[in-house]
C-alpha cells in the first residue's frame, strides 16, 4: 500500500521511422520511336502516339508492382531497406536501413544424403525469438529449393519418413504434415521474379535462400509498403493545391518542338514499415 504502480514495457513490438523514398520510371518515346513503330495487326498503319503513351503508363505501372514486391522481399531476406543512385545493385548506395531480422546457416539442402532441413528449421525457430509463434508462420521458398527437399534421403532427418519402398519426391502435403507434427511453420512456395536496370532477371527468393516468418503480438502482417505525399504537378496543371498529395503519381509531357518527343514518368514516395523484425528469420541453405 501507498506505493506507485510499477512502470510495465511494452514487449513484442517495434516501430521505425523512416525518412520516405522516392521511386520511379520515365520513358522517352522520340520521333523514331513514334513513325518507325506500326499498329499490331496491320502492315501500313503507324501507330497511335496515345497507344505508345498508354503502353509506357502501363509499363510504369507494372514496375511500381514489381518493384514495391522487390523492396519487400529484400528486406525479408537480408534485413535492410536499401536505395541506390542506379537501378542496379552494384551502384553507389545512397541510404540502407537495417531492421535487424534474424539470421542461421544451415546446411546445404542439394545435397539430399547429407543436409538437415528439418533440423535447419527446428534450431532456425529456437535460436530466434522466443515471444514469437512460429508454429503458426510460414517458411517461403522458391520452386528449386522445394525441389531439394522434396528429394531428401537422409535417414536421420526427413529422408527417415520415407517409406522404405518409395524412392520419388516427397509431396508438399505431406512435407506440411511433418512440419505440422514438429509445430513448425508450414511451407509456402514463392514464384516471382524482378529485374535491376540491364541486369539479369532475378527470382524473388534466389536460390539457397529460405524464409521464416512468425506471428508477433498474434500479428501474421509483419510490415506494410507505406505510399506517402509527393509533390507533383499533374500533367502541367497550374493548380497549386493538387501539387501534394498521396498515392502514385504519374505526368505525361509533350515537347512542343522539333524533333517531336513525349516523356511519361511516374512514382511514388515511401517505402517499408517492418513492424515486428523479430518475427522474421533469413535462412541461407
Amino acid at each position: 500500500l501507498n506505493s506507485p504502480t510499477t512502470r510495465a514495457k511494452m514487449g513484442g513490438e517495434k516501430y521505425f521511422l523512416l525518412p520516405p523514398g522516392s521511386w520511379g520510371d520515365n520513358i522517352h518515346i522520340d520521333e523514331a520511336k513514334i513513325l518507325g513503330r506500326r499498329k499490331g495487326g496491320m502492315n501500313k498503319a503507324p501507330m497511335s502516339i496515345d497507344d505508345l503513351v498508354n503502353q509506357a503508363r502501363q509499363q510504369i505501372m507494372n514496375n511500381k508492382v514489381t518493384g514495391q514486391s522487390y523492396i519487400a522481399w529484400n528486406a525479408l531476406l537480408t534485413g535492410k531497406v536499401q536505395a541506390f543512385a542506379e537501378e542496379d545493385s552494384n551502384s553507389t548506395l545512397l541510404y540502407e536501413a537495417d531492421f535487424g531480422t534474424n539470421t542461421y546457416a544451415g546446411t546445404d539442402w542439394s545435397n539430399p544424403a547429407t543436409s538437415t532441413p528439418l533440423a535447419d528449421i527446428e534450431n532456425a525457430v529456437l535460436a530466434a525469438n522466443t515471444s514469437v509463434d512460429w508454429g503458426m508462420g510460414k517458411i517461403h521458398l522458391n520452386r528449386k529449393q522445394l525441389t531439394e527437399l522434396n528429394r531428401n534421403t537422409n535417414a536421420a532427418d526427413l529422408g527417415g519418413y520415407r517409406p522404405t519402398t518409395f524412392t520419388g519426391a516427397f509431396e508438399l502435403a505431406k512435407i506440411n504434415e511433418i512440419l505440422a507434427n514438429r509445430s513448425l511453420p508450414m511451407i509456402e512456395m514463392i514464384e516471382g521474379s524482378y529485374q535491376l536496370g540491364a541486369s539479369p532477371v532475378q527470382k524473388l527468393i534466389p536460390d539457397g535462400k529460405v524464409v521464416i516468418t512468425g506471428l508477433a503480438n498474434g500479428q501474421a502482417q509483419l510490415g506494410n509498403i507505406t505510399e506517402t505525399n509527393a509533390i507533383h504537378r499533374e500533367d502541367g496543371s497550374t493548380d497549386r493545391q493538387a501539387e501534394i498529395r498521396g498515392g502514385f503519381w504519374m505526368s505525361v509531357v509533350e515537347a512542343n518542338k522539333a524533333p517531336y518527343t513525349v516523356d511519361v514518368e511516374g512514382g511514388w514516395n515511401g517505402g517499408l514499415q517492418m513492424w515486428y523484425p523479430e518475427a522474421v528469420i533469413n535462412c541461407n541453405c
